[in-house]
């Protein structure tokens, strides 16, 4: 017998109403799944590395400007990109880097080409003989970049009344062209440093071969890029005054700039400075050392 005002619930409106509520639930699942949230990073303008010399068991930690190239040992890094996350994203810092190995006789071998990740060293670091390198962080940076992350489209489902006989498509189809380099990735693989004697502005042999392919690799860049300006950067190595050594840079960055003019690359399109002392490549005090860092070295105009 029931009581009054109370009913017996029917079994199929029970499962109906429950099956709705699962449904319901799902649906607004795979609505959220579908809607990606953006990934914040930030761009900074500055990567630090780590570096290890194994044969003194030193390890130094140096700055490098993006689109700038330091030398540690043998090795050449160029960062092009550097990223680090927000406070309220889960932790990453990444560098997009080039790696060089300079040979006795001045020659470049690229060795590395790729992200390294500063949580991670020993899985993306740079392993060398002599020197190991790593990313520890980026800094400088205050620009948020929101990015949402890729989402794999599924695939268009066969229309009922496709033609099988239709014809393939065209095999013979134009391929993307490949992007194309910016300047400073062209100065970075196309034109090498020139060198110096101590405490000389002179040309000396191989300074001028490699200035000779310079001013032909030169030429071609401004053919490809006819806005683009060039720096030479005049460099020293730690001994004498920094004025002194300011004044040494320019001459040596003016010695190249006139001898490439003279190779028929236009002037307007070279730009000098002087850094002095104050961008060594190498810094330990030895003569091999000071070597590395009386050099000219050719950077994109800012």
């Amino acid at each position: 017998m029931e009581r009054a005002g109370f009913h017996a619930a029917d079994p199929n409106h029970t499962m109906n109403g429950r099956n709705w509520l699962i449904g319901a639930v799902a649906c607004a699942a795979l609505l959220g799944a579908a809607e990606p949230a953006l990934a914040d990073k930030i761009k900074h303008p500055t990567a630090v590395f780590s570096g290890l010399d194994k044969i003194t068991g030193r390890i130094i930690a140096f700055e490098v400007a993006i689109d700038e190239t330091v030398q540690f040992g043998s090795l050449q890094i160029t960062p092009r990109v550097c990223y680090s996350r927000p406070p309220t994203e889960a932790p990453q810092t990444d560098v997009f880097a080039e790696v060089d190995e300079v040979a006795e006789d001045k020659t470049y071998h690229r060795i590395f080409t790729g992200w390294m990740f500063a949580d991670s060293p020993g899985m993306h670091g740079i392993e060398h003989p002599v020197y190991d390198i790593w990313l520890t962080d980026c800094k400088g940076g205050t620009q948020i970049i929101h990015e949402a992350p890729e989402v794999v489209d599924a695939p268009s489902p066969e229309p009922p009344d496709a033609d099988l006989t239709a014809a393939p498509p065209d095999a013979k189809a134009t391929p993307t062209p490949a992007p194309k380099k910016t300047l400073s990735e062209l100065l970075s693989s196309e034109v090498q440093d020139a060198y110096f004697d101590y405490d000389k502005s002179d040309i000396r042999d191989d300074a001028r071969a490699a200035l000779t392919h310079d001013a032909e690799s030169l030429k071609q860049i401004f053919t490809e890029i006819p806005d683009a300006v060039v720096q030479i950067e005049g460099n020293c190595d730690e001994r004498g005054s920094a004025e002194y050594n300011i004044g040494l840079g320019d001459r040596r960055a003016t010695a190249a700039k006139d001898f490439l003019v003279q190779l028929g690359v236009p002037a307007d399109k070279l730009k000098t400075v002087s850094y002095g002392k104050e961008r060594p490549v190498c810094t330990e005090s030895n003569e091999e050392c000071y070597q590395k860092n009386r050099h000219d070295h050719f950077a994109a105009a800012q």
